[in-house]
């Protein structure tokens, strides 16, 4: 599996988000966010994205990995951003988050 690389920069959202160089389509596996070794999530350069309530990729759990999914067509240069609630094993949003 071929995974799409990021980059990282000054988030709209908060601090630093995870940001796509090339236009996604929706359902493209953008790659990996966070794997799990001996019960101990670890977050891959893929992980940085920020909550959404309204986000454009989703986390699909395969095996001990949690993958990066565009939930929609996503453009060049656009944030990715995933729903931390549907995420009930790693952090989840603050009462002031949007």
């Amino acid at each position: 599996m071929n995974y799409i690389q990021v980059y990282h920069t000054k988030s709209h959202i908060h601090g630093i988000g995870t940001f796509t160089p090339v236009r996604l389509k929706r359902g493209d596996v953008i790659g990996v966010s966070h794997a799990n070794y001996d019960g101990q999530w670890y977050m891959t350069t893929h992980g940085y994205y920020n909550h959404s309530e309204h986000p454009n990729c989703i986390i699909e759990d395969r095996d001990n990995l949690k993958l990066i999914i565009a939930l929609v067509d996503i453009n060049a240069g656009e944030e990715l951003t995933a729903d931390y609630r549907e995420q009930k094993d790693l952090e989840q949003p603050k009462e002031d988050w949007k």
